[in-house]
């Protein structure tokens, strides 16, 4: 009797002095190549280079995309995405079963927020896909609005087509 109380003693003793396990959700990897986010007023393009961020103020956010069956990869640019003129923005890809999941983050850049919001750019490109088709979701997470991230989309593409154009939302920005 006396060595139970004493082993009940110690295996006590030791439960209390270890830490509790704690398990760490796992996080998928980052499958997403070539990742790029604009500076306000978007990505320079050829036809409009003199574009200055003040001379749009309003305009359609689009999810623009090219699939390249050479390389199998599909570009994705997000076009329009009206936030914070002071942030840091990143976008990863991961991919869940069949699903690709794209994520856009907007965080503060240092402890405060600018006084003014513009339009910006996201890209990032998927390599090795080899399917017909292929099942999207977009998110956003603007890290000092919310706790959690915000579905902005899901799509199934047809990348037989090659390309394709989907209007997420009309009018972002300051329109009148």
């Amino acid at each position: 009797m006396k060595k139970v109380l004493i082993l009940t003693i110690l295996i006590l003793f030791l439960l209390i002095s270890c830490p509790l396990l704690t398990i760490e959700p796992i996080e998928t990897q980052n499958i997403g190549i070539n990742p790029e986010t604009s500076g306000c007023g978007g990505f320079e393009t050829e036809d409009d280079k003199t574009r200055q961020y003040e001379e749009v103020q309003c305009a359609d956010e689009r999810l623009i995309w090219k699939y390249n069956p050479a390389t199998s990869t599909v570009h994705f640019l997000n076009n329009n995405l009206w936030l914070n003129c002071c942030g840091i923005h990143t976008i990863t890809v991961k991919k869940e079963d069949s699903l690709y999941i794209i994520e856009e983050k907007d965080e503060p850049d240092g402890f405060a927020r600018c006084m003014c919001m513009c339009l910006f750019d996201f890209s990032i490109d998927i390599p090795d896909i080899v399917e017909d088709t292929v099942a999207i979701e977009l998110y956003r997470h603007i890290t000092d609005n919310q706790d959690k991230k915000t579905k902005i989309g899901q799509w199934e593409l047809d990348l037989m087509q090659q390309e394709g154009d989907i209007l997420i939302e009309a009018n972002v920005g300051y329109c009148n």
